[in-house]
């Protein structure tokens, strides 16, 4: 993980989707349009009507996972959430 500039965040996001937990607090804090694979709309999807606090600690909380412990880790441990999400998909009694 490393800091980027607004710039270089807006041209990242333009070439290719994200993994984002969050994507309108992203985008109201890049004041950008940004789309992408948001988690939180995946697990509203797969876990409706359930209270989560919209962070990434408040994710794994939800799933039953250890949190990331810093924000590098946070990076990589959104696969790890989605993963998780999309194979609860798979559950017969889903």
């Amino acid at each position: 993980m490393r800091q980027v500039s607004r710039r270089e965040a807006a041209r990242a996001l333009a070439e290719t989707p994200h993994l984002l937990l969050n994507a309108p607090m992203n985008a109201a804090r890049l004041g950008l349009d940004v789309s992408g694979f948001d988690l939180l709309e995946l697990m509203l999807f797969v876990h409706p009507a359930r209270f989560m606090v919209p962070t990434a600690a408040g994710l794994a909380d939800l799933l039953g996972l250890s949190p990331p412990a810093t924000p590098a880790e946070e990076a990589g441990w959104l696969g790890l959430a989605a993963a998780h999400l999309l194979e609860t998909l798979r559950a017969p009694g889903w």
